[in-house]
């Protein structure tokens, strides 16, 4: 399953409705009574950085309307923008930079997402799930998962290495 697949997948077993829209591989909007919001799939984080405001504005223009008549979901407008590519880090902090711009719409911007790691990335818009009889992925998992962490870092977490080598490894982005 790809990731624009999964993603809706996911949004459509949270009791979201879902339609294609722009490039329909690429593409979906998402809707609940609250929340109104479109995912976009990216070849890499690159091409998120330079098309996720034009995608942005082009969304609120063409759904303006249904935005102003219900000051609910004008609020709770999302732009999700994603790519399994991994990004350098300087991408990867523009990405948060792009997270945190609360214009026009909130906004999930991530690079490195897998299939199993995309309820991660949408938890803002997802039910919470018990922990129930699910196991949970070993601390080293986590890491690897983490955007934020290189797999140098977490393979050097995994051997055992001392923090000054961790600490590092990880200013370095190694």
């Amino acid at each position: 399953m790809n990731l624009l697949e999964r993603a809706r997948s996911l949004l459509e077993e949270a009791g979201y409705v879902t339609t294609a829209a722009g490039v329909p591989d690429r593409q979906f909007v998402f809707e609940d009574d609250n929340v109104f919001g479109f995912v976009c799939t990216f070849a890499d984080a690159e091409e998120i950085l330079v098309r996720w405001e034009v995608l942005q504005d082009e969304f609120i223009k063409r759904h303006s309307l249904a935005l102003s008549s219900i000051p609910e979901k004008a609020w709770n407008a999302y732009g999700i923008f994603l790519t399994d590519a991994k990004p350098t880090a300087d991408q990867e902090r523009m990405l948060i930079a792009i997270e945190e711009d609360f214009r026009g719409a909130r906004k999930i911007a991530r690079a490195n997402i897998k299939t199993h790691n995309l309820d991660s990335a949408l938890a803002p818009l997802l039910p919470l799930r018990s922990g129930g009889q699910q196991s949970s992925p070993s601390p080293i998992e986590r890491i690897r998962q983490s955007t934020a962490v290189t797999e140098a870092v977490a393979d050097a977490l995994e051997k055992g290495a001392d923090g000054d080598l961790l600490r590092t490894l990880f200013m370095e982005g190694a």
